[in-house]
């Protein structure tokens, strides 16, 4: 139809629909597979309300738009002073992150608590530096050994600087996807009694392992959630 229908607002959907979730083959249309990308959260759901997205979360499906509220809870009770709006597959990080953003810094130490959909150590960081501290009632991403928590790192999270008996590494270095390939002379990690908790890969000389900064402050995370200051 070219340009004749531009400014029909079912018309733009229908092609939107069309451009979202088809492909063009030998002249004809047809259902985008996996390999082409499939169907992305942001398709249109309904055209009666193009803006709203899709998600899954705890295995239940979600149509429409997201809404994060904050609560501030004090001596004389509770209430509710910051909240955003947004599109249904804003992740729950990405709104603490804005939250930080508009709030100024401050010389008073302040406590937010959350679920774990918002841990993460750039948030971890980021409200640091606003005297904030992050407390989430659990630790998401992917699992890492308890005894990550008990290595020592230099500051900026490029070096290990003692195993958690003490050791110092033969060698560190940083890989493209920021994690850290650590030796160690092989003697001390074979009488370690660490050894099946760090699981280390035994070479010749050296016993050899991966670990990242963001492992072992998530480590470090979820230990602190079986603490008695945790439970405060």
């Amino acid at each position: 139809c070219g340009d004749l229908f531009k400014d029909i607002p079912a018309y733009k959907n229908l092609l939107r629909c069309l451009a979202e979730q088809t492909v063009k083959e030998k002249g004809k249309r047809r259902l985008k597979n996996k390999e082409e990308g499939g169907m992305s959260s942001s398709i249109l759901q309904n055209p009666s309300d193009p803006d709203a997205t899709y998600r899954t979360k705890a295995g239940k499906e979600y149509r429409g738009y997201a809404a994060n509220f904050e609560e501030t809870v004090g001596k004389n009770g509770s209430v509710i002073t910051d909240y955003q709006f947004e599109e249904n597959n804003y992740s729950d990080s990405q709104f603490f992150k804005d939250s930080l953003e508009r709030q100024e810094n401050s010389d008073e130490e302040s406590i937010v608590v959350t679920d774990g959909a918002y841990f993460g150590e750039d948030n971890r960081r980021e409200a640091q530096a606003k005297n904030i501290t992050l407390i989430t009632t659990a630790v998401s991403g992917c699992e890492v050994p308890d005894i990550y928590a008990d290595f020592e790192m230099n500051e900026a999270g490029t070096r290990i600087v003692k195993c958690p008996v003490g050791h110092v590494p033969k060698s560190c270095s940083v890989n493209s996807k920021g994690h850290l390939y650590v030796s160690f002379p092989v003697c001390c990690c074979k009488n370690c009694p660490n050894k099946d908790k760090c699981k280390p890969k035994f070479h010749k000389y050296v016993a050899s392992m991966f670990i990242s900064k963001n492992g072992v402050n998530r480590a470090r995370a979820k230990r602190f959630i079986g603490t008695e200051k945790f439970k405060q």
